[in-house]
């Protein structure tokens, strides 16, 4: 698979957390599709004449139980702090198969690319006629069992609402302290002239951004994250600028309603939380070995004279 949600694999499940940090849903994909059995029997015929073969293959994309079962396992191990695990099927949209024949590392003969079932087991099923190249390269595979000459390419996307979550709960007394004015001494001009004291001036609301963004750097404010897995830097850049501003505005704000004396404050609390929502796209691309997943004497079964 190729631009996976973050995640990690669980034998042939690929899962992935959804929604906030700590909202206990996940999502899965199957990551290896299979020609269909059912029972016994294979879902895949070839009948074969001198002049032209007619290939019927179905196939599935699905997670058995055992393996959903495991990768509830590996999820608790991996988020013990989580008390309950949501798991389901992530909403792959957009599902088409195409069956591809190859020679020589090359695609000479393709069926598709055709509408899967949808997300109970993505069902794809073919049917054509090959003769020539593409129809001995078929009959030598499922005779022999060769990988990689009959392949499916899963084609589709899947859309996350993902969102960058982002609060600061803390107390701006030290930093409003910081910067507020204060009356200093000033020596006058002339030899003789007296000291007196003047009031600096109150900062900029550019010079309180400059000191609340180095105060965050430093970690002596704290902005805490619950951003979803998969959420753009750019909306997590956005609402900590926005948490930035909003500080910086209570900082200068404070400092003017209380002039000098605001070096005093003991204690300032404040809290201020951001969120932003995107939707994020992801364009999954497979192509899987089909051969593989039958063995070479069910392969000789499916040919037919």
């Amino acid at each position: 698979m190729n631009n996976l949600p973050i995640g990690f694999y669980v034998d042939n499940l690929y899962c992935f957390p959804v929604g906030p940090s700590g909202s206990q849903r996940f999502c899965y994909l199957p990551t290896t599709p299979r020609i269909e059995v059912l029972g016994n029997e294979v879902k895949a015929r070839i009948l074969n004449s001198d002049d032209a073969a007619v290939l019927a293959l179905q196939i599935v994309w699905e997670a058995d139980t055992d393996t959903i079962e495991k990768a509830k396992s590996e999820i608790k191990n991996r988020y013990p702090e989580l008390s309950f695990i949501n798991l389901s099927l992530a909403d792959f949209r957009g599902v088409t198969a195409t069956l591809n024949i190859n020679k020589n590392d090359k695609v000479i003969y393709s069926i598709g690319p055709i509408n899967t079932s949808g997300p109970d087991m993505f069902r794809a099923a073919f049917q054509d006629t090959l003769k020539s190249a593409e129809k001995e390269a078929v009959l030598n595979a499922f005779n022999t069992g060769e990988s990689g000459v009959i392949t499916i390419v899963y084609d589709g996307y899947l859309k996350l609402n993902e969102i960058a979550d982002a609060e600061f709960d803390g107390d701006l007394a030290t930093e409003i302290k910081a910067l507020a004015p204060r009356e200093v001494e000033e020596k006058g001009k002339g030899f003789f002239s007296k000291k007196h004291k003047i009031l600096t001036p109150s900062p900029s609301l550019q010079e309180c951004k400059d000191a609340v963004g180095k105060a965050i750097e430093n970690k002596s404010l704290i902005i805490q994250h619950k951003d979803s897995a998969n959420v753009s830097k750019k909306a997590k850049d956005t609402v900590i600028q926005e948490i930035i501003n909003d500080i910086s505005q209570c900082v200068f704000t404070k400092i003017e309603e209380v002039g000098k004396n605001s070096q005093y404050i003991s204690s300032y609390c404040c809290r201020i939380k951001k969120t932003k929502a995107e939707s994020v796209k992801f364009n999954l691309k497979k192509s899987y070995d089909l051969v593989g997943t039958i063995s070479e004497s069910r392969g000789r079964d499916i040919i037919e004279k």
